[in-house]
């Protein structure tokens, strides 16, 4: 009888721990191969010398013109910076700002990746909201607390692979207005909650019993017009794919919002929204937005930017290492190891230790002083300490540009 209490003891608590356990999204729907022997960095936490789970950078003012962007709403705080040198940053005219992109941790160290219950390498979505002018170009600066959903923030600096996905987020598009002086007046708005391909590529407004007119897209993903017509507003937004929809009379006050682009904003419901295939949360995916805070802790609640090997397109079951034509990532096996088992921190600009060593630059003060690459250039012949490796791979703070 003993032995039964105790068993309906451990089969009691086995469950609470699963159900503590988030969960990850419904399903991931990619739009683009995937890219590579990638980096990841993570600004907003201890290495800025900031509280992960408070607004900074990306999440407070980065250059796409979002502005503070709360923990409990999509993207959740789980946002990026992609580099201007970046593919989908050249590709786009609003330089990525929206875009939704799936994150797996492909780091050749031994024990840096977090992995689900199958061993697979765990992914996070982010949504760019930020530019990263000192990145590299498949180098993406992810948000403290998405970071450490794939490795431990310690580490700093992780090889990984990343595509481009369909946005799910739980509600409809939102139109954020800064600026509205009323009808003939300056009108400033950002198109926020974009799901689907989520790339606004045009905005229009037409007033009462006006005509379509063409909003300018000044800078990330900010849209102004130098009269508004009179009110109540509409708005046609279309996305990089050529999808419109229509939004009608979603502004009806006669002005009077003036909160500039980092003031308070004035927010809309646009009552529609671009397709998304296969919805995460909401209209035909978990019945309404769920209820969650931010994902920085243990959670009774499901993580719906958390991907792991179980979810529909996550693909995890490739290898996620570096495809041929891309230098090794860093930490991403361009270190290597030696036979007496002592592992190379490799450098951060992405090539191996054995190539420092065959071009002469073992003897260099930036690999000596940092602790790099000490099993192929002779160093100590040791492992290598975690501190070393934090240097090797610290976050770094970001500068924020806007156009």
């Amino acid at each position: 009888m003993q032995a039964c209490r105790q068993l309906g003891v451990a089969l009691a608590a086995a469950a609470l721990l699963l159900a503590a356990a988030p969960l990850p999204a419904a399903a991931v729907k990619p739009i683009s191969d995937w890219v590579e022997g990638g980096v990841a960095t993570h600004f907003g936490g201890a290495q800025d010398g900031m509280d992960p789970s408070s607004p900074s950078f990306g999440t407070k003012d980065g250059s796409c013109g979002y502005g503070a962007i709360s923990k409990d709403r999509f993207p959740y705080f789980s946002t990026a910076a992609l580099a201007p040198s970046n593919r989908f940053y050249t590709a786009d005219a609003l330089h990525g700002c929206g875009q939704c992109f799936q994150v797996q941790c492909a780091d050749g160290r031994d024990g840096v990746c977090k992995r689900d219950g199958a061993g697979a390498p765990l992914s996070v979505l982010v949504m760019i909201s930020d530019s990263c002018p000192e990145c590299g170009s498949d180098h993406l600066d992810v948000q403290s607390l998405a970071f450490a959903k794939l490795a431990d923030p310690g580490v700093g600096r992780i090889g990984m692979r990343y595509r481009r996905v369909e946005c799910a987020p739980p509600d409809d598009l939102k139109v954020s207005v800064m600026d509205y002086r009323g009808a003939g007046g300056w009108l400033r708005l950002a198109i926020d909650n974009a799901g689907g391909r989520a790339a606004v590529a045009s905005v229009a407004v037409k007033g009462a019993g006006g005509d379509w007119q063409p909003l300018h897209n000044s800078w990330g993903a900010t849209w102004e017009a130098a009269s508004a017509p009179q009110p109540p507003l509409s708005f046609r937004i279309t996305d990089d794919g050529g999808e419109a929809v229509e939004a009608h009379d979603v502004v009806k006050q006669a002005g009077g919002i003036a909160g500039g682009a980092d003031g308070p904003r004035a927010t809309f419901a646009a009552g529609v929204q671009f397709s998304i295939t296969d919805p995460a949360w909401g209209k035909g995916g978990g019945g309404g937005e769920p209820k969650v805070t931010a994902f920085d802790g243990p959670s009774s609640q499901s993580d719906p930017m958390v991907v792991d090997s179980s979810t529909p397109g996550a693909d995890s079951s490739s290898s996620g290492g570096s495809s041929s034509g891309h230098k090794a990532a860093p930490g991403a096996g361009g270190g290597g190891s030696s036979s007496n088992g002592c592992r190379d921190v490799p450098t951060p600009d992405g090539y191996s230790c054995q190539q420092q060593k065959d071009w002469g630059k073992c003897g260099q003060d930036f690999i000596k002083t940092n602790g790099y690459c000490k099993c192929t250039c002779g160093g100590n012949g040791g492992s290598n300490s975690s501190q070393q490796q934090q240097q090797a791979g610290s976050g770094r703070r970001m500068l924020r540009q806007r156009r």
